[in-house]
């Protein structure tokens, strides 16, 4: 991630998984044992430049309301699904059940 040829050609899916992978080392440092650290060296980043991104920020919300709304209806006969429209609470198992569907559909990961 720190040199440009990291960047080139890098997608939304890409990125989260690599925001997924350093969520989970994060949880190790220790707390407790964070020194101060002072450091006195020159900026060698260089020159700024721009990447293109063509997938952020380029998602067509009428589309995904459209799919999202045919997912709901295929799946209107879910338990988890009806407690969650009529604001009931959903118990562990009915949760795992909820999420167990949305996995198979390949929405989300684990």
């Amino acid at each position: 991630m720190q040199d440009d040829h990291w960047w080139e050609g890098v997608t939304v899916p890409h990125l989260e998984l690599v925001r997924l992978r350093l969520r989970n080392l994060i949880v190790h440092i220790d707390k407790q044992k964070r020194a101060i650290v002072y450091s006195n060296f020159a900026d060698e980043l260089g020159e700024a430049s721009t990447h293109d991104l063509p997938q952020v920020g380029e998602i067509d919300f009428v589309r995904f309301k459209q799919k999202a709304r045919a997912f709901l209806k295929a799946h209107e006969d879910n338990i988890a699904l009806m407690k969650l429209r009529s604001g009931k609470p959903l118990t562990p198992t009915v949760l795992a059940a909820l999420e167990a569907m949305l996995l198979d559909a390949g929405i989300g990961n684990v």
